[in-house]
């Protein structure tokens, strides 16, 4: 019987650290291609609650930095409506794709939710976003109807 049972818990530590590896092939920012796969597969399992499944989506967004992340975004947006972080990465990718009066709604979420953080939104940017100039601070124009500008 003692075999049996440390048998079964080999199975659940390897699984455990199997799950810890996944997790932090989505947190890693060094290789796009295995933080969209690992992502990608937290997503999938129902195993992950919406937390991590929220945090998934938005490192799965910051990894594509293009159109396809906005539904990443979307997600997590749903899943977490009371994270700001959420909110801010889907208005980097609004401002990527031109969408600018999208990425001033959200920003204005950003600002009710976490009051004093836009900044902070281009601050960590990801370096993929930064080597396209998206990680630059862009500036709300006071006056309404104008343009959002990007200060060089």
């Amino acid at each position: 019987m003692r075999p049996a049972v440390l048998g079964c818990l080999a199975a659940l530590c390897g699984a455990s650290a199997v799950r810890a590896d996944v997790v932090a092939d989505c947190n890693q920012v060094r290789d796009p291609q295995l933080r969209l796969r690992a992502c990608s597969e937290i997503m999938a399992d129902s195993g992950y609650g919406a937390n991590e499944k929220a945090i998934a989506y938005r490192n799965r967004g910051n990894a594509r930095a293009n159109a396809e992340a906005l539904a990443d975004f979307n997600q997590a947006v749903s899943l977490r409506p009371d994270e700001a972080v959420g909110f801010a990465g889907r208005a980097r990718t609004r401002l990527a794709v031109q969408d600018i009066d999208g990425a001033t709604a959200d920003y204005g979420e950003v600002l009710r939710l976490a009051p004093g953080t836009v900044h902070n939104a281009f601050d960590h940017a990801q370096p993929s976003h930064r080597s396209r100039g998206y990680g630059r601070p862009h500036y709300l124009h006071p006056e309404p109807g104008r343009p959002l500008t990007k200060k060089d």
